[in-house]
C-alpha cells in the first residue's frame, strides 16, 4: 500500500461529496477527472501504481491518515457513497447486519421467507454464523417485525430490516 504522504500527491478527496479527484495527469486519467470505477458489486475502486484499492476504504485513510483494520460500512447502505459522514468502522458481524435484503428474495423483505407449504412466512436472522428461526406468520409484514425486532437485539445500530 502506498503511504498516504504519496496518495496525496496524486488524489485529492472531498469529504463532501465523497469523490476522489486526480491532481495528476496519467495513464488513462484527465487532470481534476473523477477517481475510481464502479465494480460489479457496487463499490468503487480506484488504481494507484497497478494497486486496486476499494474508495471507501481510502476515504477513510484520507480523512483518519490510516488504513482501517476492520471492514468501513456505508451507513445508508450505498456502496459508492463514500462521504465521510456516511463511513464508519465496523467488525464484519456489524457490516453483514447493515446488508440489504437480497435481490433474489421471493419475499422482497430482509429474513422473510414464503413457504408454499403452509403458506405462512418464515422468519430468520443469522447471528454469528448460526441461523436462528424466528417462526411462522400469516403476513410477511408479522414476519418483517420479528425480523426487525431481532435484528435491533442483535446488531443494534448497524441493523437493516429492508
Amino acid at each position: 500500500m502506498a503511504d498516504i504522504a504519496h496518495l496525496r500527491q496524486l488524489l485529492r478527496y472531498d469529504p463532501e461529496t465523497g469523490n476522489f479527484y486526480w491532481i495528476v495527469t496519467g495513464r488513462g486519467h484527465a487532470l481534476n477527472a473523477i477517481a475510481g470505477t464502479r465494480h460489479g458489486n457496487g463499490y468503487l475502486r480506484i488504481t494507484v501504481a497497478g494497486e486496486r484499492i476499494f474508495a471507501h476504504r481510502l476515504a477513510w485513510f484520507f480523512a483518519r491518515g490510516e488504513m482501517p483494520t476492520d471492514d468501513v460500512d456505508h451507513i445508508n447502505g450505498n456502496r459508492s457513497d463514500n462521504r465521510i459522514c456516511n463511513l464508519r468502522l465496523a467488525s464484519r458481524y456489524q457490516n453483514l447486519g447493515n446488508t440489504r435484503a437480497r435481490k433474489t428474495s421471493a419475499s422482497g423483505v430482509k429474513g422473510v421467507t414464503f413457504v408454499r407449504k403452509t403458506g405462512r412466512f418464515r422468519a430468520v436472522i443469522t447471528v454469528n454464523g448460526k441461523q436462528n428461526h424466528l417462526g411462522y406468520f400469516n403476513t410477511a409484514e408479522e414476519a418483517s417485525d420479528a425480523y426487525r425486532s431481532a435484528a435491533q437485539s442483535a446488531y443494534g445500530e448497524f441493523a437493516r430490516a429492508s
